[in-house]
């Protein structure tokens, strides 16, 4: 993804917390994902031009959307965009449902043999019941069978950046 992202024109910025990847070999809690979330979220916040806004993307991890929440209500990072993957075994719908304001993209693939792709769908739907004529976008997008994405390839999608666009 960080090559999609880079081909847009982002900057991205990305992190091991604690226990992943590259990072200290150390077991995670999740006090303290959290609490390498909100530094590296401090950070990058703290550096931006105000007229700038991140898009904070999630993988695999709940914390960001506890931090990116919690941002957003304390009035730190109101105008943030969002796009995220929903393919965790977290509660996302309750997180989603708590910030309307902030603009979202799904993406999966139904040839992800990982998660179902109902899942997605019962997301999807849980999150959009909750928006009304005021909120931010909220869009879906799927990508067919037998494409070759399934679970972890969806950054290999040829119209890729036409979608994040």
């Amino acid at each position: 993804m960080y090559k999609v992202f880079q081909a847009l024109h982002f900057h991205v910025i990305a992190f091991d917390y604690r226990g992943y990847g590259d990072s200290t070999c150390v077991r995670p809690t999740e006090r303290g994902v959290v609490e390498d979330c909100l530094h590296v979220y401090s950070w990058l916040i703290s550096s931006l031009d105000p007229d700038n806004r991140p898009m904070v993307v999630q993988r695999l991890l709940r914390t960001w959307w506890l931090t990116l929440h919690s941002s957003v209500k304390s009035g730190v990072c109101p105008h943030c965009r969002c796009l995220t993957p929903w393919y965790y075994a977290f509660t996302t719908d309750q997180y989603l449902v708590q910030v309307p304001a902030i603009p979202t993209l799904m993406l999966h693939s139904r040839g992800d043999i990982i998660v179902p792709y109902e899942l997605a769908v019962k997301l999807y739907d849980s999150v959009r019941q909750s928006r009304n004529a005021s909120s931010a976008p909220l869009v879906f997008h799927s990508f067919e069978k037998g494409t070759g994405l399934g679970h972890n390839n969806i950054c290999q999608a040829n119209n890729l950046q036409m979608i994040v666009k």
